[in-house]
């Protein structure tokens, strides 16, 4: 399973990254949304490595859907393909979005 975190975390915030927050304090917002905690996660790495497995989560739960050409690959975001819009809104600073969480039915 290939993942993308930025895609992840666009898709659970269902917003863009407020162009002047730092993309690992963001990330880093989205897992809070989500309820991870995050004492061990210490680093960039492990907050990417945090949203790769929300993203599995919700493969396992069948809230997923796979973008790409499979004889190239593919990447898994954390909703089903129906519910993807054609763009993400951009966010203001600060500003604050219902997320999606593992179990939700993303309803296209």
């Amino acid at each position: 399973m290939e993942v993308f975190p930025h895609a992840v975390a666009v898709v659970l915030s269902g917003t863009l990254r407020p162009s002047l927050t730092d993309k690992h304090i963001w990330r880093r917002g989205v897992l809070t949304q989500q309820g991870v905690e995050q004492e061990r996660l210490t680093s960039p790495d492990l907050v990417d490595a945090a949203l790769a497995a929300l993203a599995g989560l919700y493969a396992l739960e069948g809230n997923a859907c796979w973008l790409g050409l499979p004889d190239e690959g593919v990447i898994v975001l954390p909703c089903l393909e129906a519910a993807l819009p054609l763009r993400f809104p951009k966010a203001a600073s600060g500003s604050g979005s219902t997320p999606l969480r593992p179990g939700d039915k993303v309803v296209g």
